[in-house]
């Protein structure tokens, strides 16, 4: 009995621990600014320092994957899968 009850404990523990990354995962992309420069003479704008958006990005679809492999995601899958596609721009 006490064998079931540590599990339960730590199942409740990873499913905690995994909601908690994801809301990470989602504060960290509201403080990301995008500032656009001139691009030469063409009168188009382009991104600027993309390389940090980039790894934050790359770093969060190697998150959101994991999260979407393991056994405790069943209670907020869809929130995960949503993530995703907003990730990657499979909305559908």
């Amino acid at each position: 009995m006490l064998m079931m009850m540590m599990m339960m404990m730590m199942m409740m523990m990873m499913m905690m621990m995994m909601f908690q990354a994801l809301e990470k995962m989602k504060s960290d992309w509201e403080n990301i600014h995008f500032s656009f420069v001139p691009y030469k003479d063409t009168g188009i704008s382009i991104l600027s320092s993309p390389e940090d958006i980039q790894v934050l990005l790359d770093d969060h679809i190697v998150k959101t994957t994991t999260m979407k492999g393991s056994p405790f995601i069943e209670p907020f899958e869809a929130a995960v899968n949503e993530w995703d596609g907003l990730l990657v721009c499979r909305l559908t």
